[in-house]
């Protein structure tokens, strides 16, 4: 490696360093740590901070603008986030390095935050950083937006942003966010998903109130038992499949890639919908496709151990496909609850919700360009329209544009992507510098 190359690495190593951790409750967010990022990058990229116009928004938002030569084009935003979920205190031991260590080990650069999504901030940061010194200026108008808050939902970040770029622009041409990335097979196969649109996603309580006691006189039907059957049946009622176009498309791309009997259904799709769906459903990945999924990810019940509680409850992560709405989950709720909790109260709330309603087209001359850049990077692979299944801040900006798109250019196999979130999250330095040479290229060859 060079010197550059072991400077960007060096760059991101350190970012990782920085525990910029985000919380649900916003109260709980250490903002300290946020500030020394922002001093982090602008200390490490000050011809960066220079040249492009810098902004704060809303404190935490930050907003890099590299004015274009023609100002009659409209202009290109790109974005990513650099907060990180927390780590699960009962999995460190388990980390081959310090979750927050930025170590750059045989080979990869670990922690958290190290793929998810720290590696596209700062292989922007490098991209521009080098571009500048070539004495590049673009042609449009180039917006950077680094949100404090995405794992969260985006509220205080991407949604001050949004009104900020809604005021100044209007319209952009493109929206290019995290998302979709190049999958590679167990034969080594690569084909890459440019996210078309995104799954919406509500987060949902139910609280039950019920009569409680001492554990030693548990009562035949009490709090927790109901919570449980609640849980179960839930589970058991899993929401309705539907045939979605972005679906549909992707099957379509992606034929060549299943056995005689799913191409038969693929084929004959618009016959035989229910037998590929019950077909789609054998694997996690291509059932989250199909349907809104749900997920019961927080527990409350009591605080001590021979008290059965009067109230308990449970927090739900539920993703929506395109075009869904609240109402038909909280029915979906509603109906499980009546069947399963007896004898006591309960009540459903939706915390949140972000639902996203842009479906891009693979036919756009944005879609194409990637496409284009993706193929003279990484080789004639295949290039396909994706619905990305998390949430990303590109929901918040869709008012903006109706080219957004969700791709980082990096090669993932399931066990690497799998780390996102969870223990070892890692990036390969190779694949890191690659990052950096796609958005460079991109920049430089396009806008």
């Amino acid at each position: 490696m060079n010197y550059k190359e072991n400077e960007a690495i060096k760059h991101l190593s350190g970012g990782v360093q920085l525990p910029t951790v985000s919380h649900t409750d916003y109260s709980l967010t250490d903002y300290t740590k946020f500030e020394e990022f922002i001093n982090y990058v602008q200390t490490s990229y000050p011809v960066v901070f220079e040249r492009l116009e810098f902004q704060r928004i809303n404190n935490f938002g930050l907003l890099l603008t590299f004015k274009g030569a023609d100002e009659a084009l409209k202009p290109l935003l790109f974005t990513a986030h650099y907060d990180v979920v927390d780590i699960d205190k009962n999995t460190i031991n388990q980390w081959q390095y310090e979750p927050f260590s930025g170590a750059v080990e045989e080979g990869y650069i670990w922690g958290r935050g190290s793929l998810d999504d720290k590696a596209s901030l700062f292989g922007w940061l490098e991209a521009v950083k080098s571009l500048i010194e070539e004495g590049y200026t673009p042609k449009r108008t180039l917006c950077f937006a680094f949100g404090p808050d995405e794992e969260v939902g985006g509220q205080e970040g991407a949604s001050k942003i949004l009104k900020y770029l809604q005021e100044k622009y209007g319209e952009f041409e493109m929206i290019l966010d995290e998302g979709g990335e190049i999958e590679q097979d167990k034969n080594g196969n690569l084909s890459a998903g440019i996210g078309i649109c995104e799954k919406g996603r509500i987060v949902a309580t139910v609280k039950i109130e019920q009569e409680g006691g001492h554990a030693s006189r548990p009562a035949k039907n009490y709090s927790t038992i109901n919570l449980a059957r609640f849980i179960t049946e839930l589970h058991k009622n899993q929401m309705k499949q539907f045939l979605t176009p972005a679906l549909s498309d992707y099957l379509d791309a992606t034929y060549n890639n299943y056995d005689w009997y799913t191409k038969f259904l693929i084929k004959t799709k618009s016959i035989f919908t229910k037998c590929l769906l019950k077909r789609l459903s054998k694997e996690k990945s291509t059932d989250a496709m199909t349907r809104n999924t749900i997920a019961i990810t927080m527990l409350k019940a009591s605080d001590t151990i021979n008290v059965i509680p009067e109230h308990v409850e449970i927090t739900i992560d539920i993703r929506l496909l395109p075009g869904q709405n609240i109402e038909y989950v909280k029915n979906h709720l509603d109906k499980v609850a009546k069947k399963a909790i007896k004898g006591a109260k309960y009540e459903i709330d939706i915390l949140s919700n972000g639902l996203p309603q842009v479906i891009s087209s693979k036919n756009s001359e944005m879609f194409k360009i990637l496409e284009k850049q993706i193929k003279k990077e990484f080789g004639d692979i295949e290039v396909l329209p994706a619905m990305v299944l998390g949430g990303t801040d590109s929901k918040t900006y869709e008012a903006l544009s109706k080219n957004v798109f969700r791709f980082l250019p990096v090669i993932l196999t399931d066990e690497e992507g799998s780390k996102m979130h969870s223990t070892n999250e890692n990036i390969s330095c190779d694949k890191y510098l690659k990052i950096i040479e796609f958005y460079k290229n991109l920049l430089k060859e396009n806008f």
